[in-house]
Parts: structure tokens; C-alpha cells; sequence
């Protein structure tokens, strides 16, 4: 056999990746995927819980327009309420400013690009209300620029923002001078049996809409590596990323941090079940070896021939949906896994999370009742090693805390057609924990509660979850409330109430489609 070039073998994988593509059903044609943060995300929970959506799966996000689209097609001969068509009516709307049919790229790449203005008035810049304290409002005008582009079965998407509004966030640790940033930017290969990403996306693993223990949405994006390869009803995930470094000063080098993630998911019936495992690994200069780099490795299974020391983490998720709406979740985190005999180290207090979720309780005619308790204990998200520690910059992964437990309660509304209202009551007890504190030596183990430590901050919260869609050109999402809390900032005794919330209201305001075309 001759010599093949390596342009030649690239001519050969780009034809095979496009006949791979064309063969795709409906919901596995290549599209961009829907940010964690859209309003379109309240519009698929209130489906959910009518039993709307069936085809989507519940503990794994962000979805893809054409997932979403072929949800609403799957469904779409079903008889409904005047709700759940409002509903479906309006979720359409919102997919607008995403859903996009490339025109032929023969002469060329097609391009789109969506500019929108927001403004958001706030309480607070911290993303987790339950956290705020009441404080002085302020108006946060913005802006930003989505485009996208698709080519075959490779997509290129990107979400440019411009506000000031995060810089106040407290686990905001970049440059604070400017006010724009990259929010998402990525390139994905789709074919119908296998996806892959290289770039910048929130992710979240967990049963919705709770927030995931060990991969959850609240951090701000970082760069990720992504693949996914199998079915809906049996896939593999697998997440590669390298973190922020330490000791960057340091004249023997920085420690390099990488965190890897898998999950093993099945849908069987209404039965959702996923297995996932988390290794974080730090180093001096450490570099990325290939045992991390191997995107089916079970790590705990490979360490003892490697003879590496990692954090690992495993979570548990099993969920069950009716058809009717009802869903009840449940997920477990076992952090910091102790795969190696270490002695004294065998004592070491608990590092565990858990999530229990139920939504789409029938109540009155469409209105439904939701509840939802997570708890994860002082030590989750730390490590012996200071470095191995399941954190960003100053943010913290999975649930962003520690040391907390939280309960919440609500009546999911169907009140005005077209409007998601969700008022419920929150209360949430807060220790003194922090995943930036020391681990605990080996003669404090003993001391160490598992839970609840310190002075405990005691959050109440009466608030409501609001979205709407005004026409296709104006979308409003918020969550506004009353917060009393008492113990504030873990001084005993101080009590501050007041008003803690966010509105944000958007107007997609141009949209510009064109050819990119080269030279001839």
C-alpha cells in the first residue's frame, strides 16, 4: 500500500464525517446548544411536570435546539390544556433566536449572528439567592452577540456579553477593568451516535432543575474537552479540563490542576440511572498524561498500576418520570473516595452530598406542587492535598458550597397563558464550612462535625420564579423575594431582611444572516 498523505487522510475523515452526518434523524442533526441560563429552560421544566417533552432526558444539560424541537414534534399530536399549548407556544418563541437552517454552504460557510440588549435590576451580584444578603438595588444595563455557524456536522457557536453587573460577584476572580467576555464559545462534532466539543460551556448533571453536586451550573464557564458516544436510552459522557494554577510564583513552577469526568447514563422506560466518577489531579508542572487524556478510564480501577493519588468523586443519580408530569429524583455525591490504605486517613470524617427532587405534583387542575432538599456536608469539595480541592478561581464546583443543608417548597402555576409563575418558600442553614478552608489534620478528625459547623447562618425565603415571553422580541426571567437572615455573615445574633432578586429582561434586536465565502 502507498503512501497516503495526511491531507489526503483529512479529505477522507471530513467525507465520512459528512456522510455520518447526513444520516441523522431528526433530533440528531447538527445544532447549537441552548445556555444554561436561557429562558427556554422554564418553559421545559413547566412541560416537564404536565408531561410534556417525554423524549428529553431530566438529568442531563444543557439540550440542543434540534433535541428540543424534536421533543415538541414527538409530543405534538397529543390533546392539551390551553396551559400547555401557551407553553409549547411560547418555549417556540424563545427557540427562535436559536433554531437556525443553514442555507446551502456550497458557496461558501453560513454565518448568523443575533444581537440582543438586556437590562437587569438586582439586588445582589451573587447567582445563588439563597446566599444573598439583602442589599442596595442597582440597574445593570447590558449587551451581547451570538453567533453560529454550521458546516456539515460541525457546528461553531459563541456568546459574546457585555455587562457589569458580574464583576460585583464576589466569586468573580478575573479582571474587574472591563466588562465584556466570552460566556460560551465552543466547535462540536454531531453525528447521529457520537458528539464532541472542544471550548467554553456550562454543564450541568443532576435531576432538574436542582442543581448538580458534582458537575453543576453555577460556576462561571471554564474550557472543557467533551464527548458523548451512544444512544438516548444507553450513553457515555466524559468531560476533560484543566483548572486554574497554583503557586504561579513559585520559581519550581506553577501546580497544574486538570479534572476529568465520566458518566455512565440509561434510560429505561420513565427510568433515568447514571453512574459518574471525578478525578481531579494537581501537580507540579505535572502536564496531561494519558491516563487522564483516555475518555473511558475508570480511574479507581487504573490507579494502583499508575501509582497515582487523585481526589476522587462518584455520584449516584436515579429518577423516575411519569407521563403524566410527576418526577422524583435523587442524587448522591461521595467526594474525596479513599481507594488507598492511609492509616489514620481512614477515619476522615464524611465529604458527601445529596439531592432529593419531586416536581409535577398534581394539585388543581394544571397547577402542580413542587419540593426539593439537598444537604452536602463540611468537607465536600476539599482535599487533604490543598490543591486537589473541586474548585475555580474563587468558585466552587458542583452546588458552589459546602457545609449546608436546604429545603425548598412551591406551587407551580398556571396563571396567565404563557407565563411560568413559581412561588415558593426556601429556608437554608448554612455552617461555617468553606471548600477554601485547610482540611482538618488527622487529631481533629474526631471534632470535626460532619455538618452544620460553627455559627450557623439561617436563611428564610419567600419568593417567585418568573419568565415570559412578550412577542419574539422581548424575554423576562427572574426569580424576586424577601430574605430574612439571621446569624448574617456568621455573627450571632445580627438579623438582616429585606428584598434579594433578580429580573433580567431581554430584546433580541438584530438578526444577520449571511455567506462567508472564500476567494475563487
Amino acid at each position: 500500500m502507498g503512501f497516503v498523505s495526511p491531507m489526503r487522510l483529512c479529505r477522507i475523515a471530513l467525507l465520512a464525517a459528512a456522510s455520518l452526518g447526513c444520516v441523522s434523524r431528526a433530533g440528531a442533526q447538527p445544532s447549537a446548544y441552548i445556555p444554561l441560563d436561557d429562558v427556554v429552560y422554564s418553559y421545559i421544566d413547566v412541560l416537564f411536570a404536565r408531561g410534556d417533552l417525554y423524549r428529553l432526558p431530566a438529568t442531563e444539560r444543557p439540550y440542543r435546539v434540534a433535541e428540543v424541537l424534536a421533543a415538541l414534534d414527538d409530543s405534538g399530536s397529543t390533546v392539551r390544556s390551553r396551559s400547555v399549548q401557551a407553553w409549547r407556544g411560547a418555549l417556540l418563541r424563545a427557540l427562535r433566536k436559536w433554531e437556525w437552517k443553514a442555507v446551502d454552504s456550497l458557496g461558501g460557510i453560513p454565518m448568523r449572528w443575533v444581537g440582543a440588549v438586556r437590562l437587569s435590576p438586582q439586588s445582589t451580584a451573587r447567582r445563588d439567592l439563597a446566599l444573598s444578603v439583602p442589599g442596595a438595588p442597582t440597574l445593570e444595563p447590558g449587551a451581547s452577540i451570538h453567533t453560529q455557524s454550521h458546516v456539515g456536522p460541525l457546528v461553531l457557536a459563541g456568546r459574546f456579553t457585555a455587562d457589569r453587573g458580574w464583576l460585583r460577584d464576589p466569586e468573580w476572580a478575573f479582571s474587574r477593568e472591563g466588562s465584556a467576555r466570552m460566556q460560551e464559545d465552543y466547535a462540536s462534532l454531531q453525528f447521529r451516535y457520537a458528539q464532541a466539543f472542544i471550548g467554553r460551556m456550562s454543564q450541568n448533571w443532576g435531576p432538574y432543575p436542582v442543581r448538580g453536586l458534582a458537575v453543576g451550573e453555577l460556576p462561571y464557564p471554564f474550557d472543557q474537552v467533551g464527548t458523548r458516544v451512544g444512544t438516548s436510552r444507553l450513553h457515555f459522557t466524559s468531560l476533560l479540563a484543566r483548572l486554574d494554577d497554583r503557586e504561579v510564583n513559585n520559581p519550581a513552577g506553577p501546580v497544574q490542576r486538570y479534572l476529568a469526568s465520566h458518566r455512565l447514563a440509561t434510560r429505561l422506560g420513565g427510568f433515568e440511572i447514571a453512574l459518574g466518577e471525578q478525578a481531579l489531579a494537581s501537580g507540579r508542572a505535572r502536564g496531561l498524561d494519558a491516563f487522564l487524556l483516555n475518555p473511558v478510564q475508570i480511574y479507581i480501577l487504573g490507579l494502583p498500576s499508575e501509582n497515582l493519588i487523585l481526589n476522587l468523586a462518584y455520584t449516584v443519580d436515579l429518577t423516575w418520570r411519569s407521563r403524566r408530569g410527576l418526577f422524583l429524583g435523587y442524587q448522591f455525591l461521595l467526594d474525596d473516595a479513599q481507594h488507598q490504605d492511609r492509616g489514620q486517613r481512614t477515619r476522615e470524617p464524611q465529604s458527601i452530598g445529596m439531592s432529593y427532587v419531586a416536581e409535577g405534583i398534581p394539585l388543581l387542575g394544571e397547577h402542580r406542587v413542587f419540593a426539593a432538599y439537598s444537604i452536602v456536608s463540611n468537607l465536600t469539595y476539599r482535599s487533604l492535598d490543598p490543591h486537589e480541592g473541586f474548585t475555580f478561581h474563587r468558585s466552587v464546583l458542583g452546588r458552589g458550597a459546602s457545609d449546608f443543608d436546604e429545603a425548598r417548597l412551591g406551587v407551580d402555576l398556571s396563571l396567565v397563558p404563557g407565563v411560568v409563575t413559581r412561588p415558593y418558600l426556601l429556608r437554608r442553614r448554612q455552617g461555617e464550612g468553606d471548600p477554601w478552608d485547610p482540611f482538618p489534620t488527622f487529631a481533629q478528625f474526631d471534632s470535626v462535625r460532619t455538618v452544620l459547623n460553627g455559627v450557623v447562618q439561617h436563611t428564610s425565603r419567600a419568593g417567585v420564579q418568573l419568565s415570559a415571553t412578550a412577542s419574539r422580541w422581548l424575554e423576562v426571567r427572574g426569580d424576586v423575594g424577601f430574605n430574612i437572615v439571621r446569624n448574617a455573615g456568621h455573627a450571632p445574633g445580627e438579623t438582616r431582611r429585606g428584598f434579594a432578586g433578580r429580573l433580567v429582561g431581554v430584546v433580541p434586536a438584530v438578526t444577520l444572516d449571511f455567506l462567508l465565502r472564500g476567494d475563487r
